[in-house]
């Protein structure tokens, strides 16, 4: 665990913040199941193959796996400049 006293709280508040916007029938599916901050940040270790989500010009959805590290409470991940999931980011980030 890498995470500072205050990530920890930062991302204990985002977790207990997305939980309460929930609706009612998911937060009675997952919430005796809710792992706190320092749970998951003991779990999320070593590299993680996510799935990234972009959408086309067009709009149309793509995802694609990448290589993600979850570090100091937030996830990180690569890929190459050329790759398409880089040039649609760019472009979402550009807006």
């Amino acid at each position: 665990m890498r995470e500072t006293p205050e990530e920890l709280k930062e991302l204990q508040a985002l977790l207990e913040a997305s939980l309460s916007r929930s609706t009612l029938h998911l937060r009675s599916i997952v919430t005796e199941n809710t792992l706190t901050a320092e749970q998951l940040t003991r779990i999320l270790t070593g590299m993680c193959t996510l799935a990234l989500s972009t959408v086309t010009a067009k709009g149309e959805p793509r995802i694609s796996g990448v290589d993600g590290h979850f570090l100091h409470g937030k996830w990180h991940f690569g890929t190459a400049r050329g790759a398409a999931k880089a040039r649609r980011q760019r472009r979402a980030h550009a807006r």
